[in-house]
């Protein structure tokens, strides 16, 4: 029969499996101690969201107190880039003793002037000794350029790399060193899109959804990879509607959906039973969004005409569309496009 030769090609792919490629976010998610230190974090920002204000850390008030530049230079691996070493040297406030010249430049110009030596050696006339410069009062402190302004000035800077002391910038520091002492992961785009992707991963959607507004408030940008990542955790709720409006959401940011992201909202559809809905998205992607299908769009879409019951014509449909995968676009099958494809023949009453 028709069915043979799949069955049989099954079997060959189930003995010489193709690797699946691994998610990225998988290093976070196994370990544990990292997520719940993760997750604390992104429970601080829901609780006390940081303040974008210069020196707001500095009050003695603040929930975000402020971060010590040398645990910063010690933890943070150098790999990180140049927003690191902004970080860990407090290019903002010019903190250091041993600041590079290039980043004592950037310091002077967020103050607007070079600043003084933190602790510059001075001395008396009546006395030889050497006393220390006690620190400035509140009115004689140097005016501080917004993280936001600076990042503005200087191209290939966020707002996330710059410490103007507020509480922003602390929880900034604070998350930096989360991610990457505690998860492995760096602190750039595709370290936030992997940590809001592990967050997503366990469900915690309020704290992916917490992550994610604060990555965009410190200069990372907006990205189907960002959203693909939040929507990741709606689409395994079976919560097509909150999928959906994170697609919309994109489209106002001028970011223009990707097959991943669809691809969720697919997998939304089918998880909350309307599989139906997850088909004509799969269709619509190639006909009005010119979007080719990849590995992952035949998935899921094999899945959801495995899951439509109501459509009689479902099997002959699924194995058309493994055939134009294979014939067409090239893409070999993987035991997950095998086993949606079986599971749709199982439902067929017919031998043919």
């Amino acid at each position: 029969t028709p069915w043979d030769d799949t069955i049989e090609r099954w079997s060959f792919a189930w003995q010489f499996p193709l690797k699946e490629e691994p998610v990225s976010a998988n290093r976070a998610m196994s370990t544990e101690p990292g997520m719940l230190a993760l997750e604390a974090f992104a429970d601080r920002l829901i609780a006390a969201p940081p303040a974008a204000l210069p020196r707001s850390a500095e009050s003695p008030t603040t929930q975000w107190k402020l971060v010590d530049p040398d645990r910063v230079r010690q933890q943070l691996p150098a790999a990180t880039g140049a927003g690191a070493e902004l970080l860990a040297d407090g290019a903002a406030d010019g903190v250091g003793t041993e600041t590079s010249p290039e980043i004592q430049s950037l310091a002077a110009e967020i103050f607007g002037e070079a600043p003084p030596p933190a602790e510059a050696p001075v001395t008396t006339p009546q006395s030889d000794a050497v006393t220390k410069k006690a620190p400035p009062t509140e009115s004689e402190k140097l005016p501080m350029k917004p993280a936001e302004e600076y990042a503005k000035e200087h191209g290939d800077v966020i707002a996330a790399y710059v410490d103007d002391r507020s509480e922003r910038a602390q929880a900034s520091k604070e998350l930096a060193l989360v991610m990457s002492t505690e998860l492995g992961l760096p602190y750039d785009h595709d370290g936030i899109a992997d940590a809001i992707s592990a967050l997503s991963h366990r469900r915690n959607m309020q704290a992916a959804r917490a992550l994610f507004d604060f990555a965009l408030q410190v200069g990372f940008e907006a990205s189907t990879d960002l959203y693909g990542s939040l929507q990741h955790g709606y689409a395994k709720q079976g919560d097509y509607g909150a999928v959906m409006e994170l697609i919309e959401e994109m489209k106002e940011r001028g970011v223009t959906p990707a097959a991943r992201n669809w691809v969720s909202l697919m997998s939304a559809l089918t998880t909350a039973g309307e599989s139906s809905g997850a088909i004509q998205v799969a269709d619509n992607m190639r006909a009005l969004a010119n979007i080719e299908p990849d590995t992952t769009t035949f998935s899921e879409h094999l899945r959801a005409l495995a899951s439509d019951v109501a459509n009689p014509s479902a099997p002959f449909e699924a194995v058309t569309i493994f055939d134009t995968m294979e014939n067409t676009y090239g893409i070999v099958p993987l035991r997950r496009h095998y086993h949606h494809l079986l599971r749709a023949l199982a439902r067929s009453a017919s031998d043919e």
